[in-house]
Order: structure tokens, then C-alpha cells, then sequence
């Protein structure tokens, strides 16, 4: 069991995440946790977002990469550089 100290930050009252929870979670600034609340209890549950990387993407694509006809001629729209 764990206790926390509810702060004041503002409007809201903010309580910190154990540092192993964060490690076993895989969790950085700006992830997001659910909050599952029944009466005085509260549950944090760790997203369980997928990670993907670009090998094992690739890896699971049909045969050649897709592609869209007109797209060397299509104008740029950012700062593409040519």
C-alpha cells in the first residue's frame, strides 16, 4: 500500500505517479492513463497503446508499396524541398 499527498496546482488538486509505475508502463510526459472511478476508489490504468515501428510495418504490407497516379506532377504544400 501506498500513500500519495494531494497538492493544489491552480483549480485542481494533483497527486504524483510512483516512478515504477511509469517505468513498468512505459509511460513519458504526455501519455495518458484511464481513470476508472467506483465510489471512494480510484483505478489508473495505463493505456495499452500499440507501438509500431517502420520494419515491422513494412513487413506486413502486400507486395510493392502503394501508389497514387499524378503524385510527381502533384504541386508542393508545405516546405518540401524539390
Amino acid at each position: 500500500m501506498m500513500f500519495q499527498t494531494l497538492r493544489k496546482v491552480g483549480n485542481s488538486f494533483v497527486m504524483t505517479l510512483p516512478e515504477a509505475f511509469i517505468e513498468q508502463n512505459g509511460l513519458s510526459v504526455g501519455s495518458q492513463v484511464k481513470l476508472h472511478m467506483r465510489g471512494a476508489k480510484m483505478i489508473v490504468e495505463a493505456r495499452n497503446t500499440p507501438r509500431y515501428n517502420l520494419v515491422d510495418l513494412m513487413a506486413e504490407m502486400a507486395e510493392g508499396l502503394p501508389s497514387v497516379e499524378g503524385w510527381e506532377g502533384m504541386p508542393s504544400v508545405g516546405q518540401e524541398s524539390p
